[in-house]
């Protein structure tokens, strides 16, 4: 047995209470083509679907399959951000994800700019302290984990929707990095398992800056996230990014050349992981 701690690694085996999840299945000839770089329409809508069941029941403008792209993994998909973007200063915290440095640095276009904390004993940069860097720095964009890796630290309620709603302000598109967006304990719902209802109308805590999106092709903002962390299969390297369908026409092209796309077998495997009833089921045992 071993163990990287520089990597994180979630627990991939059976949870007690977790539904079951089948990973046999047959490969279909059309299944050994390439995959369309921006992935899988099915799956895609599943994506899509996901989010606005979870975070955009009340909002009239809804993602659809065109606001999302499937990438081979979290560190490919901020490749291909990195890749479309232009000449641009892009905003990081210290301490963050260790790999958002070297991604930033990989292309000449862009100038990594770390942004500090004022009050070095606070966790969490306060949004009025994110207008005034952004603003003041003339950022073009601002990648971040919410929860913050490795800290642990989570932008919730009307912090994150001041964070969205400056980033619509500022034009300035926050790259929220949401691997870890089903990792909370603190919910106010009772799991199935100590008494509370096993429905749709239960559903265990999770974040997301989707909730504060006004329109999902106009405001600046790009998730990441995927199969790696919240549904515990890194191995899959199945992972999304939701934007703004004219950036996720972009993303497509930047996979054309970057990375091939998405293993597309697994990505017909993923299905079954992104029913709704599954995701709810799964989400309680893990928390």
């Amino acid at each position: 047995d071993w163990a990287n701690m520089g990597q994180g690694a979630p627990e991939t085996g059976p949870l007690p209470g977790a539904p079951t999840r089948d990973f046999h299945m047959n490969i279909q000839d059309a299944e050994l083509e390439y995959a369309p770089t921006t992935g899988d329409t099915e799956l895609r809508v599943k994506v899509a679907e996901y989010y606005n069941h979870l975070y955009r029941q009340e909002k009239e403008s809804k993602y659809t399959y065109e606001n999302v792209c499937i990438v081979p993994g979290g560190r490919a998909g901020l490749t291909r951000v990195m890749a479309a973007l232009g000449n641009i200063q892009v905003g990081y915290f210290t301490p963050d994800y260790t790999a958002y440095q070297q991604a930033l640095g990989l292309f000449m276009r862009i100038s990594p700019s770390p942004v500090l904390h004022r009050n070095v004993h606070e966790a969490l940069l306060p949004s009025e302290d994110f207008a005034f860097e952004a603003g003041g720095r003339g950022l073009g964009a601002m990648l971040l984990s919410n929860p913050a890796n490795p800290t642990g630290q989570s932008l919730e309620g009307d912090e994150l929707d001041a964070y969205v709603k400056i980033a619509r302000d500022l034009n300035c598109c926050l790259l929220m990095d949401e691997f870890y967006s089903h990792y909370y304990y603190d919910g106010e719902n009772v799991s199935p398992e100590d008494g509370g209802a096993d429905d749709d109308s239960n559903w265990p805590k999770t974040v997301s800056s989707a909730k504060y999106i006004d329109d999902v092709n106009e405001d600046p903002v790009v998730i990441v996230n995927g199969l790696t962390k919240n549904w515990r299969c890194p191995g899959f390297r199945v992972c999304w990014l939701v934007a703004p369908k004219p950036i996720v026409e972009m993303l497509g092209s930047a996979g054309s050349f970057l990375d091939g796309g998405a293993n597309a077998p697994l990505q017909k495997l993923a299905l079954p992981l992104m029913d709704l009833d599954f995701i709810r089921r799964d989400t309680w045992a893990l928390q």
